[in-house]
This record gives structure tokens, C-alpha cells and sequence, in this order.
């Protein structure tokens, strides 16, 4: 009986050290973090084409010329006729290069951008269109319809194209940009193929511009303080520079009836035969700053840019090239290129 109260009691104790204890609970597995997806970017937006420029500033004057000039968000620079079309260029604030296209002058395509390029001037030949231009970029294209073009063609940077001249069967394109080796002058019969780069006028010095006339190619300029002109038969051997009287820079030349023409950025016109000799200065409006030169339909006309009294796109005209009528206001913006009608 002792022996089974005793085992009784071992039991119970048992039992009651079992009670004491913490259970054991098992472990909740921790659930892993559930990584949220992150918030998609944003697509960039397209960036929005800038407004194209409108035509109003080509202008068809007396059905005689085609004039170019700055719009609001476009200087129209150049315009050349050919293939029974004109094709003005022009370019924008953030050197947009602009095209457009017209068969009679009056009613145009809308202006197209030709690559991120402001494109400065235009000649016809050959059966081509050529364009050269970009002020941080030198390059050129060609076409044969005005409207589609070739891949564009890329200069050494410091060559900075500005005008371009058809004559004996080749382009020949000057540059504004002096450098210690002189300004260089290219050309091409292809408006694809070019020559390397000549340097002219000394060291420094500028070209403006370039006309073809009498068998020959004179383009004018600047060098430190002395304007001057340089010929040549073939657009790739040029003479040494020719003092031009005057300290105003010259900076447009034309050629027409037997003669070349040049225009100062103080209204001033000088006279030439030969490219070598020329007249003595004379003045035609003083601060008038003549943008460029052409000879059609059996006269001279010149665009001028006036600042006071009324600012503004200004034209002359003459029949020798000597004696020009008073300019008269065309636009209440400058204008620059002139191309003759047909």
C-alpha cells in the first residue's frame, strides 16, 4: 500500500513540473518580403517640332525678281531657279536648315527641314540644285528635283560656308571664315565631289562673296583693314588679292551687262570689267549695309539693309550698274538673296 501511495506521488509531481514548463510553440516561418514594383518611368515626351516658317518673306518683286528675306523664326538666305522651279533656303535660331519649293513663285510645298543645319545659300548648274551652309558645321547636298536630296556632305569646321556661284560648268563656294592660312574657296562640277580647299586673300582674310562674268570668277573680301578682290579662270588657281578702295567691308558682288558690281555694308558701290580695276567708291544710301547683287531682265538690282530712320529689307535698281534708283522699303524685315525670273 506505501508502495503504490509512493508511486502515486512521483506521478503527480511529474505531472506538476510538466505544468510548470512554457510550451514550446513552433516557429511561424517568416513570409518574405514581397518587393512592389517600382512606379514605370515616365516615357520622355517627343520633343515638339518647332513651328516651320512661313513664306511670306520670299517675295515675288514686280515678276521681275524672287527675294528672300528674314520671317520671324527664319532668315530666308538663299534662292536659286532651275528645272522649272525655285528652291529657297533658309535657316532658323537653333541652326534648323529650311526648304521649300515653288513653280511659279507665288504658291509654295510646306517648308521642310533639311537635317540640323542652317543652310545659307543656293546655286543651280549642272542640272543640280546645291546648298551649302551651317555655321558650326560646314557641309553641302545636292538635288536634282529641290526636294529630295543627297546625304548631306561634311567640311572641316572652321571652313564655314556662305556663298555659292554656278559658272563654267562648276560650283564654286567661298567661306567667311578666315583663318592664319587665308579663306578657303572649293569647288565641284557635281555638287558631290569636291576639291580640297584652296586658301586665298592672305592671312585672315574673309571672302563675302563671289560672281562669274566675263569668263571668269572674282570673289571679294577682307583682310585686316583693306578690302580686295581675287580672280580666277577656273575656280581653283586664284591671283593675289586687288585693292579695292574704301575702309567700308565689302561684301556683295553681281555681274551683268559686261560688268562686275560690288556693294559695300555702307551703302557704297564700286565698279569693275575686269575684276582688277575698279571704279572710284561711290555712295548710294549711306548706312545702308547691301546684302547681295543680281543682274536679270536687263538690269542691276541690289537688297539693302536700313537701320534708321525706318529699319527694314530695302531694293535698288539700275540699268549700268552705276546709277541706282533711291531705295525703296520692300519689308519691314532684312532681306538678303535675289534670283532673277525667267
Amino acid at each position: 500500500m506505501k508502495t503504490k501511495i509512493f508511486c502515486m506521488m512521483v506521478l503527480c509531481t511529474g505531472l506538476l513540473i510538466g505544468c510548470d514548463k512554457e510550451p514550446i510553440i513552433p516557429e511561424i516561418p517568416v513570409k518574405p518580403p514581397v518587393e512592389e514594383p517600382e512606379e514605370p518611368e515616365e516615357p520622355e515626351k517627343p520633343i515638339e517640332p518647332g513651328e516651320l516658317p512661313s513664306t511670306e518673306k520670299i517675295i515675288n518683286f514686280n515678276n521681275e525678281f524672287m527675294i528672300v528675306g528674314a520671317d520671324n523664326n527664319v532668315w530666308w538666305s538663299g534662292i536659286a531657279y532651275g528645272n522649272g522651279k525655285y528652291v529657297a533656303v533658309g535657316n532658323g535660331t537653333s541652326d534648323s536648315g529650311y526648304i521649300t519649293t515653288s513653280t511659279d513663285g507665288e504658291n509654295w510645298l510646306p517648308v521642310k527641314t533639311l537635317g540640323m543645319k542652317g543652310w545659307y545659300n543656293i546655286a543651280y548648274g549642272n542640272g543640280k540644285f546645291v546648298v551649302v551652309g551651317s555655321a558650326f558645321d560646314s557641309c553641302a547636298a545636292s538635288s536634282i528635283d529641290g526636294e529630295n536630296w543627297s546625304e548631306l556632305i561634311h567640311f572641316d569646321n572652321e571652313i564655314g560656308f556662305r556663298r555659292i556661284i554656278f559658272g563654267n560648268g562648276k560650283f564654286v563656294v567661298v567661306s567667311r571664315s578666315g583663318i592664319d592660312k587665308g579663306s578657303p574657296i572649293i569647288s565641284s562640277t557635281d555638287g558631290m565631289n569636291w576639291t580640297d580647299p584652296v586658301y586665298t586673300g592672305g592671312t585672315y582674310a574673309t571672302i563675302n562673296d563671289v560672281a562669274y562674268g566675263n569668263g571668269k570668277f572674282v570673289a571679294i573680301g577682307k583682310v585686316t583693314n583693306a578690302n580686295f578682290a581675287i580672280t580666277s579662270t577656273d575656280g581653283r588657281s586664284w591671283s593675289a588679292p586687288n585693292v579695292i578702295a574704301g575702309s567700308n567691308t565689302v561684301n556683295a558682288i553681281g555681274f551683268g551687262n559686261g560688268k562686275f558690281v560690288v556693294g559695300t555694308m555702307n551703302g557704297e558701290i564700286t565698279v569693275s570689267t575686269d575684276g582688277i580695276n575698279w571704279s572710284p567708291i561711290k555712295v548710294i544710301q549711306s548706312g545702308m549695309q547691301i546684302m547681295d547683287i543680281t543682274h536679270g531682265k536687263g538690269k542691276f538690282i541690289m537688297t539693302g539693309i536700313v537701320f534708321n530712320p525706318v529699319y527694314g529689307g530695302y531694293v535698288s535698281t539700275s540699268v549700268d550698274g552705276e546709277n541706282w534708283s533711291e531705295p525703296q522699303q520692300l519689308s519691314n524685315k532684312p532681306l538678303s538673296d535675289i534670283c532673277a525670273m525667267p
